[in-house]
């Protein structure tokens, strides 16, 4: 399993220095990055953590930071 999260943690490091990440979940409570290993990875990576936004309210928050 570690080889399958460095796996991640590598493509999500690489993603980032081209283009803003922000990991969300379709879950009622959202995502807490912080809370596990792999989320804190993520972190360091360069992801962002989208907490209790939806994919689709992700999308426009993305597009209404970085296209002004």
């Amino acid at each position: 399993m570690a080889g399958a999260t460095e796996e991640i943690t590598d493509a999500v490091s690489e993603l980032a220095k081209r283009v803003p990440v922000v990991i969300t979940t379709h879950c009622l409570g959202g995502t807490d990055l912080h809370r596990y290993e792999v989320g804190r990875r993520a972190l360091r990576a360069g992801a962002a953590d989208g907490g209790k936004m939806s994919t689709e309210c992700a999308a426009v928050w993305l597009w209404l930071r970085y296209n002004q």
